[in-house]
């Protein structure tokens, strides 16, 4: 007998198989979780941005005028894309480079051009050949604000990745 998770449909299992030398990690992998401040922070805007969805489509019900279905819809058409932006930013890692996703910009770099990493008490940056680059591995960032172990944990986490290439 074999057992399958709930909603496994969502979350299907990879396929088994040997792990060898060959082996090689594509996808990217976030290297800090999230921490609890920025959680909080994510939770209640999202929270917040359906309740005003709810609202505007409680006002567009009632009184059904093109103005406010306007309002309703130029406000969702906003504050969702970037809602969704907050949840993705991050820096993350694979195989082949470095992805730092800001809220407004997105930065690719292949390991290639990445010369050294430096970090001190206030963050980690990326030194490149056309200068540095600062991450979202930050001492006193959302993520490790008065976590320093996570801070030091994504820190050697970022630089094994870089050593390895």
């Amino acid at each position: 007998m074999t057992q399958r998770r709930i909603f496994a449909f969502l979350w299907p299992d990879a396929p088994q198989g040997p792990v060898d030398d060959q082996a090689r990690q594509v996808r990217y992998l976030r290297v800090s979780g999230r921490g609890p401040l920025r959680m909080v922070l994510l939770v209640a805007l999202s929270l917040l941005t359906f309740g005003l969805g709810l609202v505007g489509i409680l006002v567009v019900s009632v009184s059904p005028t093109i103005p406010a279905l306007a309002v309703v819809i130029v406000a969702l058409a906003i504050l969702v894309p970037i809602l969704a932006r907050c949840w993705q930013v991050g820096t993350y890692v694979n195989d082949h480079g470095v992805r730092i996703i800001w809220l407004w910009r997105t930065i690719q770099l292949p390991w290639s051009s990445v010369t050294s990493i430096d970090s001190d008490s206030r963050g980690v940056t990326l030194q490149t050949r056309s200068g540095a680059i600062s991450t979202h591995i930050a001492s006193r960032g959302l993520d490790f604000l008065g976590r320093p172990e996570a801070y030091v944990m994504s820190r050697d986490r970022l630089t094994n990745w870089w050593q390895a290439r």
